[in-house]
C-alpha cells in the first residue's frame, strides 16, 4: 500500500491499531510517501484509517507482500538461486 504520508505518521497509526508486525513499512520513497507491506486486511485497515485521516493511499498491484515476513518462506529458494548463479565483473 503506497500511502501520502510521512513514515512517523503511518508508524504512529500501526501503533494505535495494533497492527505492529502485521504491517511493516516496506519503504520510504519520499518525505510525504510511505510504502507500508504485510497481511492483507491488516493493510486494508490501515488504509481505511488513513482515509478517515484525509490521506491518500493506493494498493500497489504487486504479486506478494515483498518487504515483510512473508518473504521469509522464500529465503531459502533465493539463496539456492543466489549461490548457483556465477557472478563476475560487468563488461559493456
Amino acid at each position: 500500500l503506497s500511502v501520502s504520508a510521512p513514515q512517523d505518521e503511518v508508524q504512529r497509526a500501526l501503533s494505535q491499531l495494533s497492527l505492529t508486525g502485521k504491517v511493516e513499512i516496506a519503504a520510504v520513497n519520499a518525505a510525504h510517501q510511505t510504502v507500508v507491506s504485510g497481511d492483507a486486511a491488516a493493510v486494508e485497515a490501515l488504509a481505511q484509517h488513513l482515509t478517515e485521516q484525509g490521506r491518500k493511499s493506493k494498493r500497489l498491484a504487486v504479486s506478494h507482500a515483498f518487504h515483510s515476513a512473508h518473504m521469509d518462506p522464500m529465503l531459502e529458494a533465493f539463496r539456492e538461486v543466489a549461490e548457483s548463479v556465477s557472478y563476475g565483473k560487468p563488461q559493456i
